[in-house]
């Protein structure tokens, strides 16, 4: 995974590595960057490790080099296999390896050497929103298409995120569509817990980032049809 913060991706990760866990599956999450933030609801059994990117305090003190860091160049620019010995390392064998997102998570799983292992990949974003996103972290398209190819199966939220990803990136593996886990049980106990917020009037509450593929300005149109 990317990152672990506490938006939705990271909640379906928890889900799905809670549930593997309940029925005996040995799970290794590893986490791309620091943000860890979003991984306290984890079984205490399930390892998580975490790596950022290297850090060289004296090289980033200049203007070019801190950007060519924090533009993602550094991990744009390292093959798959050092990627994959540096975040995810060589000692451990898996049976199954995940990247859960595209970019930086794709590119190291297409780094390991374990030929024994299925690889599965989790497509979350609808591509006809940002095209580019599809190919993220990698110098060229027809390097980012060789990637998607790596893995054995490709795995989309829905089907409107398959048929955008279908359109956008030409792959011969086979895709399918996995709905996101959710904790109904959890989510029925938080809905009947008390909130201690005050109002007067009938109110939306949305959560989430204010960005087109989110559809937030649905809630602008039913609040003008219901008013």
């Amino acid at each position: 995974m990317h990152s672990f913060g506490i938006g939705g991706v990271g909640t379906v990760l928890t889900n799905i590595a809670n549930a593997l866990s309940q029925r005996g599956y040995d799970i290794t999450i590893c986490v791309t960057s620091n943000n860890i933030s979003g991984a306290y609801h984890l079984l205490s059994d399930i390892k998580l490790k975490y790596k950022d990117e290297p850090q060289f305090k004296l090289f980033k003190k200049l203007p070019y080099i801190r950007n060519f860091y924090e533009s993602g160049m550094w991990s744009r620019r390292k093959s798959t296999k050092k990627l994959y010995k540096y975040f995810v390392g060589t000692k451990e064998k898996f049976d199954v390896e995940i990247a859960f997102f595209s970019g930086r998570p794709l590119k190291t799983v297409c780094g390991s050497e374990n030929r024994s292992s299925k690889k599965i990949l989790f497509i979350h974003s609808d591509y006809k929103h940002f095209k580019d996103g599809a190919f993220t972290g990698f110098r060229t398209r027809e390097e980012a298409v060789s990637a998607y190819n790596f893995f054995d199966k490709i795995a989309c939220v829905s089907s409107g995120v398959k048929n955008s990803f279908e359109h956008t990136v030409k792959t011969t593996k086979e895709i399918v569509v996995i709905y996101n886990l959710n904790d109904n049980k959890k989510i029925k106990t938080l809905a009947n817990s008390e909130i201690n917020a005050e109002r007067n009037l009938f109110t939306f509450v949305c959560v989430g980032r204010l960005s087109k593929e989110k559809g937030f300005i649905r809630v602008v149109e039913s609040a003008k049809k219901l008013n």
